[in-house]
């Protein structure tokens, strides 16, 4: 039967006539029956002296290949084409395995499947080893990319359908080889990763979703998108089902396997949740048909779930690399989350690493998912615990947004009031504050709560602080900030660390510290510049106008301080007179104001001598430059919260001309409560820079007194 697919003498009754050649491949027979001037196939079969007795229905194998040598794709055909005899020989073998009736494919759309798979072996077996995923990926998208179609349905609502696959690759594959025992060992290849990267394709699809907006208003999710998630999560299911009970699935291989349809599932239903702002207790409580779509499809995979923790006695047996996939799929069942909170809460925080952080914020998702509130603060106290003592400051706060996101698009059914002001506690505790996304969630969260209550309602307005925390048109004052001494001399005990790595010019950087240490000893500053900064702040002919400018601010605006002024040695070498004239000079001396340059060494990095000297001389002392020192942080590990709450309350800064100064605030950047029912919340107009802020008032109003 292969034989008759490779005639020496060329029948051209594929070509009807020069109708369907396609692009040459080069072979013989396209030559000879379409290279030629065209002619009918009738004509052909007579010149040949044959009878055509049927006209194949042909499939020729063409695809793309990635050439490592070439270092592009180029173009292939194998040149192996399917006839009709061989449709039906395949169906004849895959039609026993399409068990049920309802949905199976049909005959037609059997063809179509097997000319991907046709496409998908072929390029299996001869594409470089580094791309064997990529076939599998083509396959996925071009015979389930529309969702509407019904081949798709018909494989979501009937898995035997995945006979069509399964069954066929050994044939196919003797068809493009003809070679038994070759195609055995390439085939067996194929069939022990071919289930798991079906899934992942088709989770890949689901997971391009983005889901990462900030602000509620912006994110947009159509009915038509959450029907596509859907599909993705049935056709995942259906192949997991396909597989398992066809026994293709070994013990072994069923927890990897698994995790797909579990990951698949759950992105649609989280996403379905997020579109129409529910919890998963609000889906329990107004169980209506489509609420009961989603519980019905969390059972079906908590089943799943049930059966990939039969492995595990108790979290502890969990390798760490599993345990944030585990974490995620328990903060859609309440039963195994609370489980896994109280293993969490509970883990000695000594214990506790990078690889915990992850677990910290799926739990949260779940305590707002089934709206458990006071789990929700503890979680939160405990994810900024770990985020401080890891130094991962930055990485929390994009967290943080996106978890106080999902709380106010939430909606939580019962004692709104009381979950929005215990958010407010966790805030102020925490030290959170929202940027203008988090802001406009607020408003939009106040805005839901105020239109279900009947007796009171939120209002939001500006209000201006003054640097001392005095509240405008108010008798309070925020809280102001305080600094443990113990805390200043750790932060710089890791700066002095820090510099004398690595160990090139070890001995040379003692000496310097020595220098700076008995410089700080024997005086005690006020305010340390950060000279290099100051220079280059505005262009000046003059290297050290910039400097004198300074100067002048400081002894109009001061008296009897000290200042200690870091400079480089090229800068300070050219600067020698100009630094000298400066206590000559009446309009730049002041009888009280003493002020000290000091010189740091061009081959060193002159930011974290300044700031060893301005944490180290005294908790009081201010460090006057216009650098946010995002890179200097990374080395203080819990200390670096600290650190940056020092920068923002002993940090001055100057204008970009070097006209004014600007004090730091006294206050520490956090919500307030001013009153049974007043806040005062911060949030950050720069999340670069915490300085450039405003505050809001929210105050809680009966309606009876917005009436009189």
């Amino acid at each position: 039967m292969v034989a008759n697919l490779y005639l020496d003498d060329c029948s051209c009754g594929w070509a009807n006539g020069g109708r369907t050649c396609g692009s040459n491949d080069g072979s013989k027979c396209w030559k000879e029956c379409c290279g030629k001037k065209k002619r009918s196939s009738v004509d052909n079969e007579e010149k040949s002296g044959k009878v055509l007795i049927w006209t194949a229905y042909v499939r020729l194998c063409q695809s793309q290949v990635y050439s490592t040598k070439a270092d592009r794709f180029v173009n292939y055909s194998t040149k192996i084409s399917l006839r009709d005899h061989d449709y039906d020989n395949l169906w004849s073998n895959t039609e026993p395995f399409l068990t049920k009736q309802e949905n199976r494919i049909n005959f037609k759309e059997f063809k179509t499947i097997i000319d991907q798979v046709h496409i998908l072996v072929d390029y299996w077996k001869f594409a470089d080893g580094n791309f064997k995923n990529k076939p599998v990926k083509n396959f996925i998208d071009s015979t389930f990319s529309d969702s509407n179609s019904n081949i798709c349905q018909k494989f979501c609502s009937n898995s035997t359908n995945w006979s069509a696959l399964y069954e066929n690759i050994p044939k196919i594959s003797i068809l493009i080889d003809q070679k038994d025992f070759v195609i055995s060992k390439v085939n067996v290849y194929l069939n022990d990763i071919l289930d798991f990267y079906l899934l992942e394709q088709i989770y890949r699809l689901q997971e391009k979703e983005s889901f990462n907006n900030e602000d509620i208003r912006e994110f947009s999710l159509s009915k038509s998108d959450l029907d596509h998630l859907k599909f993705h999560t049935d056709l995942s299911l259906s192949l997991f089902n396909y597989l398992a009970n066809s026994e293709r699935i070994t013990k072994k291989q069923d927890e990897n396997l698994c995790l797909f349809p579990i990951k698949t599932g759950l992105i649609y239903i989280e996403k379905f949740l997020f579109m129409n702002k529910s919890s998963i207790k609000y889906l329990e409580k107004n169980a209506d048909k489509k609420n009961s779509q989603m519980l019905a499809y969390l059972a079906k995979l908590e089943d799943h779930v049930q059966n990939m923790m039969k492995n595990y006695k108790n979290f502890n047996s969990i390798q760490d690399f599993k345990k944030s996939d585990c974490f995620k799929f328990f903060s859609f069942f309440e039963s195994k989350w609370l489980n896994s909170v109280n293993w969490l809460l509970h883990t000695d925080p000594k214990d506790l690493n990078t690889s915990h952080y992850n677990l910290f914020v799926y739990a949260i998702k779940g305590s707002i998912r089934f709206e458990k509130f006071d789990y929700f603060e503890k979680l939160v106290s405990g994810l900024n615990q770990l985020s401080n003592s890891l130094n991962l400051v930055g990485k929390n706060y994009f967290t943080l947004n996106l978890l106080f996101r999902d709380f106010f698009n939430t909606i939580m059914v019962e004692d709104k009031n009381r979950n929005f002001e215990s958010l407010l506690n966790v805030w102020s505790n925490i030290g959170y504050v929202p940027n203008h996304n988090g802001l406009n969630n607020l408003n939009f969260f106040l805005d839901y709560v105020n239109s279900q209550s009947k007796d009171s309602r939120y209002e939001v307005k500006k209000v201006k602080i003054g640097v001392n925390g005095k509240i405008a048109e108010s008798n309070f004052r925020l809280e102001n900030s305080k600094f443990n001494p113990n805390d200043l001399r750790k932060i710089s005990k890791l700066i002095k660390e820090n510099i004398l790595l690595p160990e090139y010019l070890k001995k040379e950087k003692l000496d310097e510290l020595a220098k700076i240490d008995q410089l700080l000893m024997e005086n005690k500053f006020d305010f340390v510049v950060d000279g290099m900064n100051i220079i280059f702040l505005k262009h000046n002919p003059n290297t050290f106008g910039n400097i004198i400018s300074l100067v002048e601010i400081l002894n109009s605006r001061f008296s009897g301080k000290n200042f200690l002024i870091f400079l480089r040695d090229h800068v300070f070498s050219k600067s020698r007179d100009l630094i000298k004239k400066i206590g000559e000079k009446n309009h730049l001396r002041q009888e009280n104001n003493r002020i000290f340059f000091y010189c740091i060494d061009s081959i060193f990095e002159d930011d974290k001598f300044f700031l060893y000297s301005a944490v180290k001389s005294n908790r009081n002392t201010m460090l006057i430059s216009n650098d946010y020192f995002s890179n200097q942080t990374h080395f203080l590990n819990e200390y670096g919260t600290v650190f940056k709450e020092w920068l923002f309350n002993c940090k001055v800064i100057t204008d970009s001309g070097l006209r004014r100064i600007f004090l730091p605030p006294k206050y520490k950047l956090k919500c307030n409560r001013i009153g049974e029912n007043k806040w005062i919340l911060p949030y950050l107009n720069d999340v670069n820079n915490p300085r450039n802020h405003s505050f809001v008032q929210i105050e809680k109003i009966k309606i009876n007194k917005i009436k009189n």
